[in-house]
């Protein structure tokens, strides 16, 4: 086999590797949160942190509400996680977008926060809180 074809094969590989990753990781996010809620664990949940939005789409289904949103417009208790990747320094962080996505489980809701990276809507932080919960 020569250099290009091996290099063409391992390619290959490597992305059906990485999509077979990231289907078992969208279909584990459900059960994981349906977990944390029957036990009332609400907080961080970092199994969606890095997934892409089509893929936990793709395990919860669309989501019950939504918004996006500028790091300018940014942030009241609820968000203030997300200054920990875009702290407001001299504005540096203004222009960049956050998808906003939310859906509910029984009582509790799922926020997740999404931003580009490369082109691809990724998973930034994620929170499970009670829906009674004030910010």
């Amino acid at each position: 086999m020569s250099l290009k074809a091996s290099i063409l094969a391992f390619s290959i590989v490597l992305v059906m590797v990485a999509g077979c990753r990231s289907s078992a990781q969208a279909d584990d996010l459900k059960s994981t949160v349906e977990e944390r809620v029957s036990n009332e664990r609400e907080g961080d949940v970092s199994a969606v942190h890095g997934m892409t939005e089509s893929d936990v789409v793709g395990s919860l289904g669309q989501p019950d509400d939504s918004r996006d949103f500028t790091m300018a417009e940014c942030c009241h208790e609820f968000e203030i996680e997300l200054y920990n990747t875009y702290p407001p320094v001299d504005g540096t962080h203004d222009d960049v977008e956050i998808h906003e996505r939310h859906w509910k489980f029984d009582d509790h809701i799922l926020t997740v926060w999404f931003h580009e990276v490369e082109g691809e809507w990724t998973a930034l932080d994620a929170h499970l809180w009670h829906k009674d919960t004030e910010f």
